[in-house]
């Protein structure tokens, strides 16, 4: 179990948390194995319209967002990389993330170039998606269709 599922789920474990912010959940498309904080795509039953329809072109849209966000931002910076893995706490991720997406729209702002940006490699991947089916599988699918339910039938 990756090191920011770990940190997801003590989130959702403390109640101080749960009852000043809310619940978090991370976004990620259907390689994936659902978890009650990982929210993936489903891959069945999409039909635009639907509430499923419907989650999944919101699911899709705000990943495409943060994607490109950090795109354009690891392009730049070196701090962010594609390794799949934390080199540092969540926290501290979450501050160079942020320092970084502030440079980046100050230099929007200030209609600075963008810098040469150095080509990343990415570890390969496999295409062919495997799912752990356990418990937490189904309880994330389950998480996923309660949001489905709860705000998109109406």
């Amino acid at each position: 179990m990756s090191q920011a599922l770990l940190y997801m789920k003590a989130l959702r474990g403390d109640p101080k948390v749960r009852m000043e912010e809310g619940i978090y959940y991370l976004l990620a498309d259907a390689g994936y194995s659902p978890s009650t904080v990982l929210l993936t795509t489903p891959t069945e039953g999409i039909t635009p319209g639907t509430p499923m329809g419907e989650y999944y072109k919101e699911h899709c849209t705000t990943r495409s967002l943060v994607e490109r966000t950090i795109g354009a931002v690891s392009g730049v910076w070196r701090a962010i990389n594609r390794e799949n893995k934390l080199h540092y706490t969540p926290i501290k991720v979450a501050k160079i993330i942020t320092s970084c997406a502030i440079l980046h729209n100050f230099r929007k702002m200030h209609g600075l170039p963008d810098p040469e940006q150095t080509p990343e490699t990415s570890p390969s991947k496999s295409s062919e998606t495997v799912h752990e089916l356990n418990e937490d599988y189904y309880a994330g699918l389950a998480e996923r269709d309660f949001i489905v339910d709860y705000f998109y039938n109406k």
